[in-house]
């Protein structure tokens, strides 16, 4: 199988970068991936419709967004306990092509 692979971001430190990619360009299943520059160390950190993967301005964890039944959540992976969690619901009016960044004060 070829994967596709998109939106590419260099961690901070430029050490790590993290990314979207579909294994099948038929399926719908985005992934998130997380791998040292290298290419060692490869991650899957998530799948479902998810996009706009970037690391916070410290680089200790991953902001995304994610579709479930509909509605676009932003999440949030700590790379320290490996774990995501919800940060917030979006609005409906959120335009799925729209871009999620990180605030000055890493937020």
């Amino acid at each position: 199988k070829d994967a596709s692979f998109f939106e590419a971001n260099f961690s901070p430190s430029g050490k790590k970068i993290v990314f979207t990619y579909r294994e099948d360009w038929h399926s719908d299943d985005v992934k998130i991936g997380l791998v040292n520059v290298d290419g060692s160390d490869f991650l899957s950190i998530d799948k479902g419709n998810i996009q706009s993967p970037l690391f916070s301005k410290n680089g200790g964890s991953i902001l995304y967004i994610k579709m479930i039944d509909g509605n676009h959540y932003l999440f949030s992976y700590d790379l320290a306990d490996s774990k995501s969690s919800v940060i917030a619901l979006l609005p409906e009016t959120f335009n799925r092509w729209s871009e999620a960044n990180w605030t000055g004060d890493g937020f």
